[in-house]
Parts: structure tokens; C-alpha cells; sequence
């Protein structure tokens, strides 16, 4: 008997993902795009955006929002398609007939789409308006769709080079050290992009079968009247689910549709337009994560809360989603993260918890974005701070200093602190600027909430801090940048333009 558990939750890692081979003598203007990337062939270019939460936690009936769309950000019109690839373990498609949606484990559902050839009978006005009134869809009717062709053809009938169906196919991507079999829905948009024009979303959401669990050795089943059949995937082997959304586009001359454009495409590059991003790696120990952000680096997503007894030394460009988990320092002793010369983004939800010495320590370039940092005690500096910081939102606690900011003798380099948003109440120096070289250090505050029962503003030795935005319980007139005033309303210096 196999024993499930009763609750689940999985990372989702979506890679919007880009390939070109550079230096390629081409009879075509193409370009393949993701959010990351824009890589341009002539004067076709296409940016690929996507409204989705990196790492959203993938839990059985529940949707996840993801809403992909292309921009076409050349001079040239062109017709362009998405490729959408999913696990073949927990997606139904094979070459040989499709089974049915119902048997699928990752679901996915388009915003609009049509039948092969001009039925539209999928895109309906009660389809479109529940689109607009649910926020999918804005400034376009359900007439202007069907009219201008405005649609994403899911039920496609589209030839690939070989003359043969090419609306789906199988193949093998690698992700990390894996080779995982995928299968690829080709979907393309029936409407020529003119310049500076985007398509309406491909999808709107994402979901995993309600039907799904999984036994304490990772193994997934669907379970279905009582009886649990095996979907050959282990979560500890085969890790998260990546799901991968490509772009493509080509020239709209010399093409009637969309579907002659493809076939020319492929005829082109043939497998060679076949490339996969890198997938964020997903971290759930302390060693994984230590590993990653020092040896690594790249897209981070913590799958748990994680405890560490060692100091986090960032020597990778990384970008870390904290995913709604919490990253504590263990050892009092140690800087909890420290950035060496860098580029280090932290995504909240989630927080940095460390009981007793620094939170980080930047000697790069780091940005937060709503991140919690705190439970830095009296000893402690929550953001000490010698290269470059932006801070864009979150809250911040530290019984001693807050945001300290310094310049780098070593080399030569004179230390910032931008902090457009943020929350502090605490008992200890908010802002301390200070300079140990010849290069000035310089805070400047956007907006934000700050209190405190101890000093609000230090500088030392001609460390700077401009005011041009926020809200403090001591009066900040003194730091204010030209044009600025502070209006004392409700015990709170509220800092505006005058």
C-alpha cells in the first residue's frame, strides 16, 4: 500500500528562454526573445514579457497566475508564435493522438485561440468580457478581436520543415545535469505585429491537477477513485517542474499568415532554432543555497525556510527569490551575507533573520525588493553598505545601526544607499554615512516610513544623506535636498517637494 501525503506544494520555475546562433548567413529577418535577453537579426526584434511570480508555489487545483505576451520592438512587421514546453511525465501529448486535456497533470489555459483555419468558435464575446471584467484583457473589444484576427491559435494546423504537423512535438532539454523529455506546444498569434505593437496574452494561468499527490519519498501519483497510479516523476531526482515559454518571430514579407512563416522558419534553422534557457535553480538547504550564490550563481528560488550555520559569501551574479521563506543565520559571529564585488537581487516575499553581526555587507551592487531584514540586536547593522544598494520597499530592524553606508579605500570607491520605500521602527541609528577615504559616501531616501526612539541621521567625516521623500519621527530638516520641505502632520515629519 502506498501511503500519500495528504497536503502538497511544489516550486514552479518558469524560464523565459532565448536562442540565435550569432554569425549565421540567413535568408530570412528572425528573432527569438525572452524578458532577459534581446538578441536582433535585421530589423526584426521582439521582446517577450510575462506577468508570473518566479518560484510560485504549485499546489494541486489551485491557479497560478501567467500571462506571457510578445512586443514587437523592431522596425518591421512580423508574425511571431510562442512555444510552450512542460514535462512530458505530467503533460498528456504524444506524437501518435492527443488524449484529452482531462489526463493532463499541469494544466494550462489560453486566453484566446481559434480552431484550425477561421472558426472562431473558441473565442466568444462571454469568453472575451469574462477576460476584461477579470482584468486578463483591457482597451479592446470582443469586434476588434475577431476583426483585426487578434488571436492565439492553440488548435493549429502548422507544417514543420518536414512537411509534417508541428502544432506540438517531443524533445529533450537540459536542466542542470538532467536530460528531461518535454513536450512543446507551438502556438502561434494569427495577427501580423506592426512595429511597437504587443499581442494580447497567450494564456492566463497555470494549475496543477487536483488529483495529484505524493508519498514521502517524493514519488508522484494521480490519484483517482481511491487508486494511485505512478506519474515517473520524484521530486527529489527529477527536482522542481521548469516550464519553459520561448518567443519567435520573422519577417511579415513574402508571407500570407502565420503558418507559412513558421514552415519558412523551420526550413531555416531547422533544430538549430531549438535552444532552452537556463532554469533558476531551486535551493531548499543551507549547502545548496551556499553553493549557488558562491560557485554558481544565476536565478536562486528557496523551495523552504533555511537555517545556516555559515557566512553566505556571494561571488556569482545572482538573483535570489525568497519565495515567501525565511534565510536565519545561526553563528553571531558571522556576517549573514556578504557580497564580494557583485551584482546581488533579493526578491521578498521572505525574510533575512540574524540574531546578533551584520545582515549583508555590500561590497557590489545590491538591490531588495520588498525584503524583511531583521532581529540584528544592538551589536549589529542590518545593511552595511560600501558599494552601491538600492532598497525598494521591506522592513528593516537593528538595535544598532539600520543602513550604514561608507566608502571603500581599497578601491576606490565612494559607497550609495538609494532607498525608494521602506519600514523602520526600532531603537537604534536609522542612517549612519560615513567617510574613511577620499571618496564620499552618500544616503539618499525616496520614501519610506522611519522611526525610532534613538538617533535618526549621523554623518562622520563628510559622509552625506538627501532627503527627498518620506515620512520620520525626527525632524529631518537638516538633510533635505533643495526644493524639499517637511511638514510635521500627526507626530510624523512628512517630507514632500515645496
Amino acid at each position: 500500500m502506498t501511503t500519500l501525503k495528504k497536503s502538497l506544494a511544489f516550486v514552479l520555475v518558469l524560464v523565459l528562454c532565448i536562442s540565435l546562433t550569432v554569425g549565421a548567413t540567413v535568408a530570412y529577418l528572425t528573432d527569438r526573445d525572452s524578458a532577459a535577453n534581446i538578441f536582433t537579426v535585421g530589423d526584426v526584434s521582439i521582446e517577450l514579457s510575462e506577468k508570473f511570480e518566479q518560484g510560485a508555489k504549485l499546489i494541486p487545483g489551485v491557479d497560478i497566475e501567467k500571462i506571457p505576451v510578445i512586443t514587437n520592438t523592431g522596425k518591421n512587421d512580423a508574425w511571431v508564435w510562442l512555444e510552450l514546453a512542460i514535462p512530458s511525465a505530467l503533460d498528456n501529448w504524444n506524437p501518435n493522438g492527443e488524449e484529452g486535456s482531462n489526463n493532463n497533470v499541469i494544466h494550462w489555459n489560453p486566453l484566446g485561440a481559434t480552431t484550425a483555419g477561421e472558426d472562431y468558435s473558441y473565442v466568444t464575446e462571454e469568453r472575451v468580457n469574462k477576460a476584461i471584467a477579470d482584468g486578463y484583457l483591457s482597451g479592446v473589444t470582443y469586434e476588434e478581436i475577431v476583426k483585426d484576427n487578434m488571436t492565439w491559435d492553440v488548435f493549429n494546423n502548422l507544417v514543420d520543415n518536414k512537411g509534417e504537423l508541428g502544432n506540438a512535438y517531443t524533445t529533450t532539454i537540459k536542466v542542470g545535469n538532467r536530460n528531461v523529455p518535454y513536450n512543446v506546444y507551438v502556438i502561434p498569434y494569427n495577427k501580423a505585429l506592426e512595429p511597437g505593437e504587443t499581442t494580447l496574452p497567450t494564456l492566463y494561468n497555470i494549475y496543477l491537477d487536483s488529483a495529484v499527490d505524493i508519498d514521502p519519498d517524493g514519488n508522484w501519483y494521480k490519484v483517482v477513485d481511491g487508486t494511485a497510479t505512478s506519474l515517473n516523476w520524484n521530486v527529489k531526482t527529477n527536482g522542481y517542474p521548469v516550464i519553459y515559454v520561448s518567443a519567435y518571430a520573422i519577417q511579415k514579407e513574402s508571407f500570407n499568415n502565420v503558418g507559412e512563416a513558421y514552415a519558412a522558419y523551420q526550413n531555416q534553422w531547422a533544430e538549430n532554432g531549438k535552444e532552452w534557457g537556463v532554469a533558476a535553480r531551486v535551493v531548499g538547504t543551507a549547502g545548496e543555497l551556499g553553493t549557488a550564490v558562491t560557485s554558481l550563481g544565476g536565478e536562486i528560488v528557496l523551495a523552504d525556510n533555511i537555517a545556516t550555520n555559515a557566512q553566505l559569501n556571494v561571488n556569482k551574479d545572482s538573483v535570489i527569490y525568497l519565495n515567501g521563506y525565511t534565510i536565519t543565520s545561526n553563528d553571531p559571529t558571522k556576517t549573514m551575507v556578504n557580497l564580494n564585488l557583485v551584482n546581488l537581487t533579493i526578491h521578498g516575499e521572505g525574510a533575512l533573520l540574524n540574531t546578533l553581526n551584520i545582515g549583508i555587507s555590500n561590497w557590489g551592487n545590491l538591490t531588495l525588493n520588498d525584503v524583511n531584514v531583521g532581529d540584528v540586536t544592538a551589536s549589529g547593522v542590518a545593511i552595511n553598505n560600501a558599494g552601491t544598494a538600492t532598497i525598494n520597499g521591506g522592513t528593516f530592524h537593528s538595535g544598532n545601526v539600520v543602513f550604514s553606508c561608507a566608502d571603500y579605500p581599497a578601491k576606490g570607491t565612494a559607497g550609495s544607499i538609494t532607498i525608494n520605500d521602506a519600514e523602520v521602527n526600532t531603537t537604534g541609528t536609522v542612517f549612519r554615512s560615513r567617510v574613511s577615504g577620499s571618496n564620499t559616501s552618500t544616503i539618499i531616501i525616496n520614501g519610506g516610513t522611519f522611526s525610532t526612539t534613538g538617533t535618526m541621521f549621523s554623518t562622520m567625516n563628510g559622509g552625506q544623506i538627501i532627503i527627498q521623500g518620506g515620512s520620520f519621527n525626527q525632524d529631518p530638516s537638516a538633510y533635505l535636498a533643495e526644493g524639499y520641505v517637511a511638514t510635521l502632520t500627526d507626530g510624523m515629519y512628512v517630507v514632500t517637494k515645496g
